[in-house]
C-alpha cells in the first residue's frame, strides 16, 4: 500500500513537471500567425464549411463533400470555431491539448512502471522530438490520433496481466477509426507484434482480448452506414478509394515522382532528423541486444511499438512523415527503458536527466529559429482582400502547384484565407486546356519563378488560341494573374505591387 502510494505521487509530479513544460513550449507555435499550406489550412476549412453547412456528419471542402477522414477529429475545432471564432489558435488548439496529454500519459505509465526517473526522461524525450512536437502542435489529426493509439496500448499493455483492461480497448479503437480511420489500425499491430516478441499467446486465449476488434468496428460503424446511404456509390468510391486504398496505391497520379521506396522511413531518420533520429534506431538495436541478454517485458513492449510502426508503414504505397508520429511515444520509451536497464544507469541517471533536459533546449531552440519551407501562406493571406475583391463568390480560382513544393502555390492555404473556390492547375498543358475552355478571363496564383515561361508559352499556342498572363499585384514571390483567353485579350494596366 505504502509503496502504491508512493507510485501515485510519484506519477503525479511528473506529470505536473511535463504537463508546464509542454505549455511552455507550445506557446510561440500555437501563436504563429499563419496556418501551415497543407494539413493546417486544409482541416480548419473542413471545419469552417462542415460547421457552416450544419450537416456535422459529413465533411465539406471547395464546397463539396469530403469523404477522405472521419469527423470526429474535427468535431472540437468546429466547437471552438462556434463559441470562440475561427483564428490559428483554435484551429491548432484541439491537437496541441491532446499531444499534451499523449506525454504526460506516457511520463505518468513509465513513472509507475520503472521509477520517476525513467518517466521524467521519457516524457521530455517525447516533448524534445521535433517531429512528435511540431506535429501534435498543428492544426491535424496526429495528435488525436496518437492520445488514442497511446491510451489504448497502455490499457492493452495492463491487460496483459488484468484481463478487464482489455475491454477498455475496443471504445478507444473506436474512437481511433473516428478520428482517422484505418490508422487506427496501428494499435492493433504494435499489440500483436508485442505478443510475438513476448512469445505470450495466453492473451489469445481470453475473449476480451479478440472482442476489443469488434466493439471499436460497432462504434465506428453507425456513421459509415449513414454516410452510406445519404451519399450512396459516391462514399464508397471515394472514402475506400482515397483513404482505405492509400495503403496499396499512389492517390496522387497527377505527380509525376516514383512512389518513395521500402526503406523511406529508415532514410528518413537518418538522414533527416539527426540526432533524433539515429536516436531512435541505435535504441532499437540496442533495446534488441538487451532484449537478447535479457528478457523484459515491458522493454519489449517499448520495442514492438518502435519497431512495429514503422515497418507496417513502410509496406504502404502512400508515405508521409508525419504518419510517423504515433510511433514516438514508444520510442521515447525504449530510449529510457535501454538506459534504465544498462548496468551504469543507477550511478549516472542523474547525469542522463540532465542531458536529456539539455536536449529538450538545444531541439526547442532549433525548431523555434529554424527558417520554415516557403509555404506561401503569409502572401496568400495578405492577397486575400485582393482575391476577394476581383473574384466573385461563386467563381473559383485557379492555383498553379507545379512539381516543385518550395515554388508551389497551394489550394488548401488559398482557399481558407481567400475564401474562394480553388482549382488547382499541375503542369502548363492543364493551363492550356483551362484556358481553352473558359468562358472569359479568370485569375491565376503562382510563383514568380513561372511567370515569365506562362508569358512566353500563351503568346506562342500549340493548337493556335493562346493567352495572356498579365499579373495584377504580387506579395512577395506570389503573383496575382489575370488569364485572357486570346479571344478575350485587351488592354491591360500594368502590374502592381503591393508591400
Amino acid at each position: 500500500m505504502e509503496q502504491t502510494a508512493r507510485q501515485r505521487a510519484d506519477a503525479a509530479l511528473v506529470a505536473g513537471l511535463l504537463a508546464l513544460a509542454g505549455v511552455l513550449l507550445a506557446i510561440p507555435t500555437l501563436l504563429r500567425p499563419d496556418l501551415r499550406h497543407w494539413d493546417e489550412a486544409w482541416y480548419a476549412q473542413m471545419a469552417r464549411e462542415t460547421l457552416a453547412s450544419g450537416d456535422w456528419l459529413t465533411i465539406r471542402w471547395n464546397r463539396a463533400p469530403f469523404f477522405h477522414k472521419p469527423p470526429l477529429g474535427l468535431w472540437p475545432t468546429m466547437v471552438l470555431f462556434h463559441t470562440v471564432g475561427e483564428s490559428p489558435l483554435t484551429a491548432r488548439l484541439f491537437s496541441a491539448v491532446c499531444g499534451l496529454g499523449t506525454v504526460v500519459l506516457l511520463g505518468s505509465f513509465v513513472t509507475w512502471k520503472a521509477g520517476k526517473r525513467a518517466g521524467l526522461l521519457a516524457g521530455t524525450l517525447l516533448l524534445g522530438t521535433p517531429e512528435f512536437f511540431g506535429y501534435v502542435n498543428q492544426g491535424q489529426l496526429d495528435g488525436p490520433l496518437t492520445l488514442v493509439i497511446t491510451a489504448q496500448l497502455i490499457c492493452f499493455w495492463e491487460g496483459l496481466s488484468q484481463p478487464k483492461w482489455h475491454w477498455a480497448r475496443g471504445p478507444l479503437f473506436g474512437v481511433g477509426l473516428l478520428i482517422k480511420g484505418s490508422a487506427a489500425a496501428l494499435a492493433l499491430v504494435v499489440e500483436i507484434a508485442t505478443l510475438l516478441v513476448l512469445r505470450d499467446t495466453r492473451p489469445l486465449r481470453r475473449p476480451s482480448f479478440w472482442l476489443a476488434v469488434p466493439i471499436g468496428l460497432l462504434i465506428a460503424l453507425p456513421w459509415h452506414l449513414q454516410q452510406l446511404l445519404a451519399h450512396g456509390p459516391r462514399f464508397v468510391e471515394e472514402y475506400g478509394g482515397q483513404h482505405l486504398w492509400q495503403f496499396f496505391a499512389n492517390i496522387y497520379p497527377e505527380r509525376a515522382s516514383q512512389p518513395p521506396e521500402f526503406d523511406y522511413y529508415l532514410m528518413f531518420l537518418l538522414e533527416k532528423r539527426i540526432p533524433w533520429g539515429w536516436g531512435i534506431v541505435f535504441a532499437v538495436v540496442i533495446g534488441g541486444v538487451l532484449l537478447l541478454r535479457r528478457p523484459h517485458r515491458l522493454l519489449a513492449f517499448a520495442w514492438a511499438w518502435t519497431f512495429a510502426i514503422p515497418v507496417s508503414l513502410s509496406l504502404a504505397t502512400t508515405k508521409w512523415n508525419w504518419y510517423l508520429v504515433p510511433m514516438y511515444p514508444g520510442a521515447a520509451m525504449l530510449i529510457a527503458l535501454s538506459l534504465v536497464h544498462a548496468p551504469f544507469w543507477k550511478r549516472y541517471s542523474v547525469a542522463f536527466l540532465t542531458i536529456g533536459v539539455g536536449l529538450l533546449v538545444f531541439s526547442q531552440g532549433q525548431f523555434w529559429t529554424r527558417p520554415l519551407a516557403r509555404d506561401g501562406e503569409p502572401e496568400t493571406r495578405r492577397l486575400a482582400s485582393l482575391i476577394q475583391e476581383h473574384i466573385h463568390p461563386q467563381a473559383p480560382i485557379t492555383v498553379y502547384q507545379g512539381e516543385d513544393g518550395r515554388r508551389a502555390v497551394y489550394p488548401v492555404a488559398t482557399l481558407y484565407y481567400g475564401r474562394r473556390l480553388t482549382q488547382t492547375v499541375h503542369r502548363m498543358e492543364q493551363l492550356e486546356s483551362t484556358s481553352r475552355h473558359s468562358a472569359g478571363p479568370f485569375h491565376l496564383l503562382l510563383d514568380e519563378s513561372y511567370l515569365e515561361s506562362f508569358i512566353v508559352a500563351g503568346s506562342q499556342p500549340v493548337d493556335g488560341m493562346g493567352f495572356d498572363v498579365v499579373p495584377v499585384a504580387k506579395e512577395g514571390r506570389i503573383y496575382f494573374c489575370r488569364v485572357q483567353p486570346r479571344a478575350e485579350v485587351a488592354k491591360s494596366a500594368p502590374p502592381s505591387s503591393r508591400r
